[in-house]
């Protein structure tokens, strides 16, 4: 009977993990569903026109892009940034990795994770957004990795939020001065997204003098 009821419990418990594995794999294809698409602030930066605002945020238009990319990951996208009106002035360029992670606090539970990637030849990559099949030849030596820059995205009812677990960022050869992505809110098919600049040491201080820190983006339409 004991071996019996020993049973009972590890296939319960194998019932609860198949379970949790695939409300994992709901929470991950949602935010793949949903992130992907070409963003801009312009009804940020009308808003400050409007207000008067004493430091209006910059004009910015954001894709982010499923890169068919074998050799980096599953999941992967390419983002870009540039100053709307002018696609040849890109304000920054990236690759982003998702993937599951355990709790960095140590809980058996899993999380996704987004680790930040800058190319090595940035103007190599510049026309991805509009010759996507670009991306299929990119390869690991192409890229150098931002080490403790990952962001970890948790689901909040309907809304998804990533954020940086630690200040631990360190920057690569060419980054300084670059702004990196420190919090995301995504929010049906509106994107916010706050910014810190990268010093030679890594993030340095937040000194936004913004009374909105983030950059609000809408989607305004798919991604390719």
């Amino acid at each position: 009977m004991l071996k019996a009821g020993a049973a009972l419990v590890l296939l319960a418990l194998a019932g609860c993990g198949m379970q949790q594995s695939r409300r994992d794999d709901q929470v991950m294809a949602a935010l793949q569903a949903r992130l992907p698409g070409r963003y801009d602030n312009g009804a940020q930066v009308r808003s400050d026109a409007q207000s008067g605002a004493a430091q209006a945020h910059p004009a910015v238009s954001l894709l982010i892009m499923p890169a068919n990319a074998a050799f980096i990951g599953k999941t992967v996208y390419f983002v870009r940034e540039n100053e709307t009106g002018d696609p040849r002035h890109v304000l920054s360029e990236s690759i982003w990795v998702l993937g599951r992670t355990t709790d960095v606090h140590g809980k058996q539970q899993q999380q996704i994770e987004q680790h930040v990637y800058l190319f090595k030849e940035p103007q190599r990559w510049v026309n991805a957004g509009e010759q996507p099949e670009l991306l299929e030849s990119m390869l690991p030596q192409d890229l150098q990795q931002l080490p403790g820059c990952e962001l970890i995205w948790t689901r909040r009812d309907a809304d998804y939020i990533a954020q940086r677990p630690s200040n631990g960022c360190s920057p690569v050869t060419k980054s300084e001065g670059m702004m990196l992505e420190q919090r995301l809110e995504l929010h049906e098919n509106e994107l916010a997204v706050q910014q810190q600049q990268m010093g030679a040491e890594g993030l340095l201080d937040v000194t936004d003098v913004h009374a909105d820190p983030f950059l609000r983006f809408v989607r305004r339409g798919a991604a390719n």
